[in-house]
């Protein structure tokens, strides 16, 4: 499903860039025009204003999708990052827990060249600096 999602963000990505060039060439097509007065000598068509009305309604939603896209997948692959930390972690505890285990029951046999081996071998496992 994660590669459906981000082929789709692909394409809309791809839709919003047509938009936006569209709304640029049109704006800069209409930037080209003569503004219109009337016979009193208001204004009544302002080529740049209107450009300017284009542009600010298309490039705001456009950044605001586009920037919810790209942070989004950034967030995608940190929630990756934790959840494979976490079995890293868990797979660390459940040895560590294991040897500590061992270490409980070799430190009670009764064999002490077998506790010396492994205490010289693992003197960390031993509660011991190496």
């Amino acid at each position: 499903m994660k590669t459906g999602l981000m082929s789709w963000r692909g394409v809309f990505t791809l839709i919003l860039l047509l938009i936006v060039t569209t709304a640029a060439v049109v704006s800069i097509m209409n930037a080209g025009t003569v503004p219109t007065f009337d016979d009193k000598g208001t204004l009544l068509v302002d080529p740049f204003a209107n450009s300017k009305d284009v542009l600010a309604l298309v490039l705001a939603p456009a950044t605001l999708a586009l920037g919810y896209w790209f942070g989004s997948s950034g967030t995608e692959r940190a929630e990756e990052q934790r959840a494979s930390a976490v079995v890293a972690e868990r797979t660390a505890k459940d040895k560590l827990n294991e040897s500590q285990s061992a270490v409980a029951a070799l430190s009670q046999t009764s064999d002490p060249a077998v506790v010396a081996d492994l205490k010289t071998r693992y003197p960390q496992a031993f509660g011991e600096r190496p």
